[in-house]
Order: C-alpha cells, then sequence, then structure tokens
C-alpha cells in the first residue's frame, strides 16, 4: 500500500484520520454483461440502492407483491457473486410505484397503480421500511384519495415532492404536493403552471436544483396547433414557502408560450405514457419519449433541441435508461420482436443498438416494462428482466476526474461514526431512471473499504447535507458508521455517488474509534 500523506492533527470536532489519496484511476477495458452467480429467491422487479451497498429488490414473482429480498455484496465488494436474503414484507401489496432513499437509510414508498388484483386501484397510502429493525410502517395518506405511480422526487430539508392525478385542488389535476419526513404530513397543493396532470410523467432533478417535467398531456392536447405541442415546466425549491398560497414555484419552460427557445418533439403516447429523463454530465436533461423521439433541454440557457430518434422507430414507454460513469446512456425500448438495449453517445449524439449475449437477449423478451436499471457504487449496472436471473454491465471508459467525488476530511465522532467533507460526494445525476411507473434515484454517497487482502466493507452513510447533483466545488457532507465486527487498520476508502467512484484515499482506523468500545450502542 503506498505510503500516507501523514496524520492530521486532532480537530476539536474530533479525530482527523489520516488521509492519503491513491493514484488508481483504473483501466478501460472491453464492456461486458456477466450473469450473477446466484439466482434470486424470487423473480426481480424494482431495485434501491441502500446506503450500506446492498441492493434491495421487490419480488415480482406473483405480480402484486408486498415481499423484498436483498442482494448482499460478496467479501470482496463486487455484486456477481453476490448473495441473496429475504426482507420484511409490506403491509399492502403495491405495484408500479414511487419509492425514495431517505437521508437516515430508510425507504418511502407511496401508492401503487395496482395491489391485489389486476385492477388498477391508485392506491394513495404510503409505507416507510427501516433496514435495521427490519420492519415496514404506515405513513401518512397522500391528501387526494387517488395516488397511484404518480411520480415523487427527494429535495433538501426533508421534503418529497408528490404530483397527483385528480382534477381537483387547482385544475385538472395540476395539484402537487410535500411531504414532510420528519413530521409525517403533508403540505399543499402547490399548482403547476399547466393544467397538467402528473400522472405518467417523468420527474429529474437538474445541476440548480430544481426538477424538470414535460407536460404531456397539456402537449399532446395543443399538438396540432400553430405553434403549441411543446410544454415543460420547472418546480424550484427556492421559490417555495409553506403555507404561503401566493408562492409559485412551477415555472412554465415551454417553446410554445414563448418561455424557453427551440423546440420539442412529441414525446407522450396519446395515453400519457412518457419514457425517463437523465441529467447528461455536460449539464443538459436528456428526455426520452414514449414515442421513440428525445429533446434536449439546456437550463443555463433555457433553450430546448431535438434529439436523435431511438432506430427502428422503436417506443421507450414503460423502460428503462441509466447514465453510465463513461457518459454514455443505456436504454431500453420495444417493438420489432424484442426488448432491445441501445448506447447513445451524448459527444456524437448518435445511438447504437448493443450486441448482448444471446441468454441475456432471451431473458429480455418482448416487453420492457419489466426491464429495471440500478448504477452500483463499482461503477457497473445491475439490471433485472423479472426472472430470478440478474446481469451485471461493465461498461468501458473511466469518468473525468472533473465528476469524481473528492474525499477532502474524515472526522472521527466515536463509536464507529464519522463525518466525511469533500466534493460531489452526491454525483452528477440520478444515476437510472423510469419514469412513473418505479423510481431508483441515487444520488447520495456510498462509503467502501477494502483492506490490503481485498476483502471489502461497506459503511453506512446518513444525512448528507444536500441532495443537490453537480455540485462542482461546493463542499457537501455525510455521516458514515461502520459496521460490527470492523477492525482495526489500514484501507483503501473510496467513495461513490451514481456509480463514479472517487480515487481510493489511504485510511487509518484505530481501535478507539471502532463501534465495539466499552460504552457503544450495537452498531447499525
Amino acid at each position: 500500500m503506498p505510503k500516507q500523506r501523514g496524520r492530521l492533527r486532532a480537530l476539536a470536532l474530533g479525530t482527523v484520520l489520516g488521509l492519503g489519496e491513491l493514484g488508481m484511476a483504473g483501466g478501460a477495458g472491453a464492456a461486458t454483461w456477466t450473469p450473477l452467480w446466484n439466482a434470486a429467491p424470487d423473480k426481480a422487479g424494482t431495485m434501491l440502492l441502500l446506503t450500506d451497498g446492498t441492493v434491495m429488490v421487490q419480488q415480482n414473482g406473483a405480480g402484486n407483491t408486498a415481499r423484498w429480498m436483498k442482494l448482499t455484496p460478496d467479501p470482496n465488494g463486487g455484486y456477481v457473486a453476490g448473495t441473496w436474503s429475504k426482507l420484511a414484507a409490506m403491509g399492502t401489496p403495491r405495484l408500479y410505484f414511487p419509492s425514495q432513499v431517505l437521508p437516515d437509510g430508510r425507504v418511502w414508498v407511496l401508492g401503487g397503480e395496482y395491489s391485489a388484483s389486476a385492477t388498477a386501484v391508485h392506491l394513495n397510502t404510503g409505507e416507510i421500511y427501516d433496514p435495521v429493525a427490519d420492519r415496514w410502517s404506515p405513513i401518512a395518506h397522500h391528501p387526494q384519495s387517488l395516488f397511484g405511480d404518480v411520480p415523487t422526487l427527494l429535495l433538501d430539508g426533508g421534503k418529497i415532492l408528490a404530483g397527483s392525478i385528480l382534477s381537483s385542488g387547482f385544475a385538472a389535476g395540476r395539484s402537487t404536493f410535500l411531504y414532510d419526513i420528519a413530521s409525517n404530513t403533508w403540505s399543499g397543493a402547490i399548482p403547476k403552471v399547466h393544467a397538467d396532470s402528473s400522472a405518467e410523467e417523468s420527474w429529474a432533478l437538474m445541476g440548480d436544483g430544481r426538477v424538470l417535467t414535460y407536460d404531456v398531456y397539456k402537449s399532446n392536447a395543443t399538438a396540432s396547433a400553430v405553434g403549441g405541442g411543446r410544454y415543460a415546466e420547472a418546480f424550484d425549491p427556492a421559490h417555495y414557502t409553506d403555507g404561503d398560497p401566493a408562492t409559485r414555484p412551477w415555472v412554465s419552460i415551454s417553446p410554445s408560450d414563448g418561455t424557453a427557445s427551440g423546440t420539442i418533439p412529441l414525446l407522450g403516447q396519446s395515453d400519457g405514457e412518457m419514457g425517463p429523463i437523465l441529467r447528461l454530465y455536460d449539464g443538459r436533461m436528456f428526455l426520452i419519449g414514449a414515442t421513440g423521439r428525445t429533446a434536449f433541454y439546456a437550463p443555463d440557457t433555457h433553450a430546448w433541441a431535438t434529439g436523435p430518434s431511438v432506430p427502428g422507430g422503436l417506443a421507450v414507454n414503460d423502460a428503462p435508461a441509466a447514465l453510465l460513469p463513461n457518459g454514455h446512456v443505456i436504454l431500453a425500448a420495444e417493438g420489432g420482436g424484442g426488448r432491445p438495449l441501445f448506447d447513445f453517445n451524448p459527444a456524437t449524439q448518435t445511438m447504437a443498438r448493443l450486441s448482448l449475449p444471446s441468454a441475456l437477449a432471451g431473458d429480455l423478451g418482448n416487453t420492457a416494462y419489466q426491464i429495471r436499471l440500478l448504477l452500483l457504487p463499482t461503477g457497473q449496472l445491475l439490471l433485472a428482466t423479472a426472472s430470478t436471473r440478474l446481469w451485471v454491465y461493465t461498461p468501458d471508459g473511466t469518468p473525468k476526474a472533473a465528476y469524481r467525488p473528492l474525499v477532502k476530511k474524515v472526522v472521527a465522532q466515536g463509536c464507529g461514526k464519522f463525518t466525511l467533507t469533500g466534493k460531489r460526494l452526491t454525483g452528477q445525476s440520478a444515476g437510472a431512471a423510469y419514469g412513473d411507473d418505479a423510481e431508483m434515484d441515487e444520488n447520495y454517497p456510498i462509503v467502501r473499504f477494502q483492506d490490503a487482502a481485498g476483502d471489502s466493507v461497506y459503511a453506512k452513510t446518513l444525512h448528507w447535507s444536500t441532495t443537490h447533483i453537480a455540485t462542482g466545488d461546493a463542499l457537501v457532507t455525510t455521516d458514515f458508521s461502520l459496521p460490527a465486527g470492523f477492525a482495526a487498520g489500514n484501507y483503501q476508502m473510496t467513495v461513490s455517488a451514481a456509480g463514479i467512484q472517487s480515487l481510493a484515499t489511504a485510511v487509518n482506523i484505530t481501535a478507539s474509534q471502532l463501534p465495539s468500545q466499552p460504552g457503544c450502542p450495537a452498531a447499525r
């Protein structure tokens, strides 16, 4: 192991670990697909990356399910040889619903288009999962009687923005609401600019902290009018005050009404379906339409532009996409007798169909809505196809240095708890996206330790200081706690966010900093 730069002096806040950056940028090998060695206990659905590096996966063998399972990395920190275990079931079966991983490590879910039958019910109830206790608890119902699979998004300040599908509140289902995590209460309604329901919408976080959505129904309804069919808007949390009816945080960014320049192709199908939205590393927002057409939005210039169409005229309605560490986007489409995967290169604005192993092509089947994608802390992509066999994609290339998380300081707080300060700890994007039926945002830090023998352990991150992405040189903090049984010694520590890893940093964990010290509560 390379020598450390030297132990830093203790500060008033606690003991500062000895840090030394290691030059481990990694090479760029050929991209590969690898099936997991161990089959999942049940067919895999929506996947969420927990803050301790494990992956929480909804079981989908019976369709509408309350059951979940967990993929734990192998001793080397990888996922191909990971092991499976079962988790507690939700109180209510839910299928197609939004979810958020919270800064305290818990998981929040709301709604469900379906429950225990094949008839849509649009649940307005929700639950929170505690990974420590392996227990689900109910939360306050959404303010409207129906919710279903409407989008949500985690904001700073312990708030979650949620949409609606009903034509009540303000007008034509345009109401949105805020959930306060600490108090388990809802506020709103907060009207969108356009009379446009959130049903089937996709929401995505932009680099300036605002939330972007494309107004599917408004665009479809005005598509035949001169200058119509090009509507979108953004939610700015900085322009909202709880309880103030005069607050209007939603603003139009639409070529059709002159609030933005350029043009937007028709992205939504007649039934309102829309594909995923992702922030690219160059700052543009990439919108993938259910029609197979795409668009770019540049937040700094308020300009829209048409992107490339999915080859073969295929559709991306209810289908996932993910932004890889190398800057490319992997997306799923359907039509033409299969569910192909495509690689989009933003630098050349070209889209090419991926060559897949025959076994994976067979697993993909004929409909894209069952595919799920998730970025892993290793920089790889996890793919589920509603079967018990999951796949890991190892992309070629490496992220640019300017996008990598950077560790500046780690301070020991006692009993295995630490505070890490650094840059770009919440990633450049949310990682993977789907749309209204599933959410798997992972714009938060994951901390991993590797010893000289190559064995790895993930810590559990908590209380990251912001949910914003693309934070540049601004300092961001996160707490993390070591698991029980963690041994004192020298380690290489990496931090990842939405699949982008930092360079390794040499750290020394002393016995006095472990969670096993006398007087310390049980770890996690």
